[in-house]
């Protein structure tokens, strides 16, 4: 036959999809940014839509080609040979790829728990659905990971808390032989779980006492070690209150006025005697005027010069 009879007819507009996207499928692009014309590949490629483009920022697009441009100074990626792809045929094409998620998170601005359902194609996520329809075990464990991940702080991890940490952290420093472990990240984030256990609301997780579940941590018989070996306070034995013992990492202090001495005869010690606290002496006015490990060596050695000092300006003190 003539070449009179032939005729052009335009494919189907699935089938010349189907036909491209086997040619191309990287060039597939997901919708970011419409106020710029940004989309995203499969695998995570910025690229731009030209502004004389007809697709007017379809959700998803499939480009022939894609080119450096120089925008404004910087090199960025441009699509060319654009065409808008209905999500059904997305869905059609890369039925054998697309994978389906959920995901139960807490949301910040509203402290509420989210299920999240949504589909992925490469690294891009689409077709997400939220609801709150979450069971109390979903409350708990994501305000458990929150807290976990520090986006969240309990009101009452406090000082008390913090101090005794401090005085399992020293024992196991000083004397690992005791094999009472400080908390890991492991048993932490099983504490946040125990703490968020049964709790629908942030308020009631928030405001909960955190010290028990802490102790909770370790055996009865390791606690009875911790409050032996390591006090929270120690009595000097002269008549005033138990005084409050300061852990840090290297060593262990009181603080303690410098007339609240006098009646020591030897050092005040921890560990049973194995270990000489810091003693921070302080002057009337609660200022410390020495640190020291040895009091004897203090009096016969410091002391003096300081009593001169001080005694002038606090006479009514008693001064030995």
């Amino acid at each position: 036959s003539g070449s009179s009879d032939f005729k052009f007819e335009t494919p189907p507009y699935r089938e010349y999809l189907m036909t491209l996207m086997s040619a191309y499928p990287e060039n597939v692009c997901s919708l970011k940014s419409r106020g710029v014309g940004l989309y995203e590949t499969l695998d995570g490629r910025r690229v731009h839509l030209p502004k004389s483009s007809a697709v007017s920022f379809s959700e998803w697009v499939l480009c022939l080609r894609i080119v450096e441009k120089v925008v404004k100074g910087s090199v960025a990626l441009e699509m060319e040979f654009v065409s808008s792809v209905p999500e059904e045929i997305l869905l059609e094409f890369f039925a054998g790829e697309i994978t389906s998620h959920e995901v139960v998170y807490l949301e910040m601005a509203s402290r509420q728990v989210v299920r999240r359902k949504y589909l992925k194609l490469g690294v891009q996520e689409f077709s997400s659905k939220e609801s709150y329809d979450v069971s109390s075990e979903d409350v708990s464990s994501a305000y458990a990971k929150a807290l976990s991940s520090g986006d969240l702080v309990l009101k009452k991890w406090d000082a008390k808390v913090e101090a005794f940490l401090a005085r399992v952290g020293f024992l196991h420093s000083h004397h690992p032989e005791y094999e009472i472990q400080p908390l890991d990240p492991g048993s932490k984030d099983l504490l946040f779980e125990q703490i968020c256990t049964d709790k629908t609301s942030w308020k009631s997780i928030r405001n909960e006492e955190v010290l028990p579940f802490v102790k909770g941590a370790f055996s009865e018989t390791q606690l009875a070690m911790i409050d032996k070996l390591v006090p929270d306070e120690i009595d000097l034995g002269n008549g005033r209150k138990p005084y409050r013992v300061t852990y840090a990492e290297k060593d262990a202090r009181i603080s303690v006025r410098l007339q609240d001495l006098y009646s020591l005869q030897d050092h005040p010690t921890i560990l049973e005697g194995q270990c000489r606290l810091i003693v921070d002496i302080l002057a009337p006015n609660g200022r410390s005027v020495q640190l020291t490990a040895d009091l004897p060596a203090f009096w016969t050695g410091s002391y003096p010069e300081i009593k001169k000092e001080l005694a002038g300006r606090y006479p009514k003190h008693e001064w030995r």
